[in-house]
């Protein structure tokens, strides 16, 4: 099982903060199933964060945090993470 900061963001994303015990497949599998929080979660952090005050630096911010779970996701659910955070931040920022 992984630990870390990443792993922690990603439990915390998915308010299972408290769940140390899941393991790194179920994880995967929950964030699967959480594509929508996962994004709504990394939009907010995005737009909360000093250096990102346009749509362009949001989607970055969030591309980073995604990349900085590697195997905890599978590119098919960071992909649909991307997309649902696109979606957002045009809301947000047009």
């Amino acid at each position: 099982m992984s630990t870390g900061p990443a792993r922690r963001h990603l439990l915390r994303l998915l308010e299972r903060v408290a769940d140390d015990a899941i393991d790194d497949a179920a994880l995967t599998q929950l964030a699967t199933t959480r594509v929508g929080s996962l994004a709504a979660g990394l939009v907010a952090e995005a737009f909360a964060s000093d250096d990102v005050t346009a749509s362009a630096p949001a989607q970055a911010f969030v591309d980073e945090r995604l990349g900085e779970f590697g195997a905890l996701i599978n590119a098919e659910t960071r992909a649909a993470v991307a997309r649902r955070a696109r979606a957002l931040i045009a809301e947000r920022a047009p």
